[in-house]
């Protein structure tokens, strides 16, 4: 069925021996069987690659299970688990699930080429028979795919995992490695020019733009390196999505969470403006077929709604959609973004597109794009006239195959491939590359955090307000502290388990009570059962604050350290997890005249964009220079950036120390550092 979607001007709304073989490695054969044992073997080899890569810089040996006799290998022994609760076996033993996360067309082979981040395996699909002809091991956590412009047979996979920017050249089912470079092991994206002579590589939290040459190689210069890191650039936010805009020579890299964009010119690799607009969580980010518009699929949580059933069915909550600029507005630093574009709202009224992601474009002007938390893939001419087809548990990353007829999807939580008729708009096959063991407790309840499924209409996940856990630091007028009328900012769940109680207010004590709250009062679902309920919160214990922007033996750090202990900080925000159990008066009023609150944790707080109950400060700075929180006095610029280096070091709490919650008491405090 085809949906004219609602278009709106302006406004918001088998081994392989690679050259350059480690000494250190060993050739291994992946033995073909429903046995354990081969996943043991996998998970040796993959320790013995790692080896080599930290020994000899160069991948040096990818292996692969390979085809007996036209049967694909076997994925996983299937493992006992208990329907409502962990498996008995230790997470050790249990079978890794593949979870893909890139997906490409190889023009050389016309195979399917699927990254694996749960795995670091390559898998191989021949499209004919929808079977798996190979499965290779080439890193350790892969993220990310990209095919080289104007080759049939090279692409890039990023090894987050390993650290590794991998260049790979196919030679059939299997792949060899041509070269291979460092980066920051938090990498998440890859994009290459279009003339294919550099690569950039987003790293989301280390804030790094890693720019790499890729060096012409030629029968004389087959000696040199075919990478080259040319610049590696700290982001003043955190980096996810890029494009390159040729006739201005210029690269967009765009915010993870928040709607802007910083602009970097080439002769220096500098940032040279930083654009924003209302909105986050930016998943898709193209030109058009002629260039002259640029696509930016995004979503915006509306401040002034209330998240109650009638603002979160009419779509004044939240707009799931695309904005489309013209390719000269983001460059004018006086362009009025939001005057000069025109916006897209997918979905319809019984299905609101939920976290819509990634977006191709073809120079013939098709259009694919995935519905993430909705389950599916939307595609059809880049004026937004499209068909939707439901695809598996979190759609991250899809392929037009060449003549545009057919889809491939790479559905993460479901360890599959769906294979899209274009044409005919239908499903023609679900191919599966993961282990058949049950899901644990924890996979159950990823898989319902990400799924839009359990809101209203599919308007929105877990996700859509704590990006991939984090948060995408909007204010959202909530029950969360009972009533209407008073916005809070949106806090992390990255670590949330160990920082009890729970709402701003302190008000819960139960960590699954909070989620059944959000669920029912703000997403309006259908009801969730107490099982699906446990699961999320055995998914949310898995979830660990992000790594510390600053190291601790700096010595900014250690002097920050000191002021925050001078200062009395740790007496609301409590070391390990720095925060604590009561409510403060922190001389703050929300709109209901409420005075206390509980102090958030502040670990992971650098990669925090606004401050305080309501995001009032918009940076740490402007927390103590503008607002001067808890301040008896003003404090020095120095000292200021001594104790900005002191939180942005502040991380995950130390392995075996347990916080536990006790009923919330109002204490009076007058220095604290809450945000």
């Amino acid at each position: 069925m085809q949906r004219t979607h609602n278009i709106i001007d302006g406004g918001e709304p088998n081994c392989v021996d690679l050259p350059g073989t480690c000494p250190t490695a060993e050739r291994v054969l992946m033995p073909v069987g429903d046995s354990h044992s081969q996943r043991l073997i996998l998970w040796l080899s993959r320790r013995a690659m790692a080896v080599c890569l930290l020994g000899g810089g160069l991948l040096a040996v990818i292996w692969t299970g390979t085809r007996v006799n036209g049967e694909p290998p076997t994925k996983g022994a299937s493992i006992e688990v208990d329907p409502h609760g962990e498996s008995d076996a230790t997470a050790e033993s249990l079978a890794a699930r593949s979870r893909p996360s890139g997906v490409i067309w190889d023009e050389s082979t016309g195979l399917i080429r699927v990254a694996c981040e749960g795995t670091g395996e390559l898998v191989s699909i021949d499209p004919k028979t929808y079977e798996v002809v190979a499965e290779q091991v080439i890193g350790q956590r892969i993220v990310d795919l990209c095919v080289v412009p104007g080759t049939t047979n090279q692409f890039f996979a990023l090894d987050a995992g390993g650290g590794r920017l991998l260049l790979l050249e196919s030679t059939g089912p299997q792949v060899q490695a041509k070269g291979s470079i460092k980066v920051p092991e938090d990498s998440l994206r890859i994009h290459v020019s279009p003339d294919a002579s550099q690569v950039f590589v987003s790293s989301r939290w280390t804030h790094t733009l890693t720019i790499v040459s890729i060096e012409p190689q030629t029968d004389e210069s087959r000696e040199v390196e075919p990478l080259r890191l040319v610049a590696s650039r700290r982001m003043p936010f955190a980096p996810r999505e890029m494009l390159w805009l040729p006739n201005a020579e210029r690269l967009l890299v765009a915010d993870a969470f928040r709607c802007r964009v910083a602009i970097v010119e080439p002769e220096k690799w500098s940032v040279t403006s930083i654009r924003e607009w209302p909105g986050n969580n930016i998943r898709g980010l193209v030109t058009s077929a002629d260039e002259s518009e640029i696509h930016v699929v995004q979503q915006h949580l509306n401040k002034r709604a209330l998240a109650d059933f009638d603002d979160v069915t009419w779509g004044i909550l939240l707009f799931n959609g695309v904005r489309v600029f013209g390719a000269g507005q983001f460059l004018d630093p006086e362009a009025d973004l939001v005057e000069g574009a025109w916006i897209v709202s997918l979905g319809n009224a019984e299905n609101h597109a939920g976290d819509p992601g990634p977006v191709r474009v073809t120079p013939d002007g098709r259009l694919a794009m995935l519905y993430q938390g909705a389950r599916e893939v939307a595609f059809g001419s880049d004026r937004y006239h499209l068909n939707e087809v439901e695809v598996g548990e979190r759609p991250v990353a899809l392929a037009w195959s060449p003549s545009r007829e057919t889809l491939y999807v790479a559905n993460q939580l479901s360890d599959s491939i769906s294979v899209v008729d274009a044409v005919n708009k239908v499903l023609l096959r679900t191919i599966s590359i993961g282990t058949d063991r049950p899901l644990t407790a924890a996979e159950r309840g990823e898989q319902l955090f990400f799924s839009a499924k359990i809101s209203l209409d599919s308007w929105m996940s877990c996700s859509t307000c704590h990006a991939e856990g984090h948060t995408v630091d909007e204010i959202v007028d909530t029950l969360g502290d009972n009533d209407y009328g008073a916005p809070k900012r949106i806090p992390s769940l990255l670590g949330v388990h160990q920082t009890p109680p729970w709402a701003w207010t302190g008000a819960s004590n139960s960590l699954a009570e909070q989620v059944e709250k959000s669920i029912r009062t703000t997403m309006h679902g259908p009801p969730v059962t107490a099982d699906q309920v446990s699961d999320i919160v055995a998914y949310l214990e898995t979830l660990t604050p992000p790594p510390a922007i600053r190291q601790p033996d700096e010595p900014a750090v250690v002097r920050g350290g000191k002021q925050f202990a001078t200062l009395g900080c740790a007496k609301c925000h409590t070391p390990p997890a720095y925060t604590s159990d009561g409510v403060y008066d922190v001389g703050l009023v929300d709109e209901a005249g409420r005075t206390e609150f509980n102090p958030p944790s502040l670990l992971g707080v650098g990669h925090r964009s606004r401050f305080l109950h309501d995001g009032r400060a918009s940076t740490l700075r402007d927390l103590f220079h503008v607002h001067q929180h808890q301040l008896k006095e003003p404090l020095a610029d120095a000292a200021v950036d001594d104790l900005i280096a002191f939180l942005e070091s502040l991380s995950t709490i130390s392995q075996g120390v347990a916080v536990t919650g006790r009923k919330a008491e109002t204490v009076t405090s007058p220095d604290s550092v809450s945000q």
